[in-house]
Parts: C-alpha cells; structure tokens; sequence
C-alpha cells in the first residue's frame, strides 16, 4: 500500500477515535437534558406568572431565593435560547455532512 494512503488511514484512525468519546458523552449528555427538559419548562412557565410576582413582591431582601431573581431566571432563559441556536446550527452541519 501506498505510504500517502497509509498516512491518510491513519489520519482517519486517529479522527475516529478523536471523535468517538466526544459523540457517545454528547449522547448521554442529551438523554440526561431531555429527561431534565420538564424542570426548565416549569421555570420559564412560573418566571412572570402572578405567583412569582406576589411572592418577589412579598419577600424582603434579606430572603435570598434565586427563581424570584429576575436576572438569574431571565439569563437561564437568554442561555436557554442561545443553546437553541447553536444546536440548530450544529444540526444543520450535521444534517448537510450524513
């Protein structure tokens, strides 16, 4: 066999098993985010509700809870929406690169 064409297997021998781990701990990884998915969903459907607007109006300062944060629930959801745009980004190159 021709030496270019060796060092381009193992080129691909190196690329696979580069790219392997990377594939099969996104997987578990999403499986895990889909099971989670129901709790963000919960957090974005009370952030504003007229329950989370009584109790950040009922609670003193002093109390600290993080959901009644409106930057902490508004930069999860602005996180969230980002993640959104960039897996839609990655789906389209993978999508194109089957």
């Amino acid at each position: 066999m021709e030496v270019s064409k060796l060092k381009k297997l193992q080129k691909m021998e190196e690329a696979y098993a580069a790219f392997l781990p990377h594939l099969e701990a996104f997987s578990r990884e999403l499986e895990q985010f889909q099971e989670a998915y129901q709790e963000y969903a919960q957090l974005r459907e009370y952030y504003g509700s007229e329950d989370w607007w009584s109790l950040s109006e009922e609670l003193s300062e002093d109390y600290k809870c993080g959901v009644l944060s409106q930057d902490r629930l508004y930069n999860l959801i602005q996180d969230h929406d980002e993640l959104i745009a960039d897996l839609l980004e990655l789906s389209h190159r993978m999508y194109r690169n089957r």
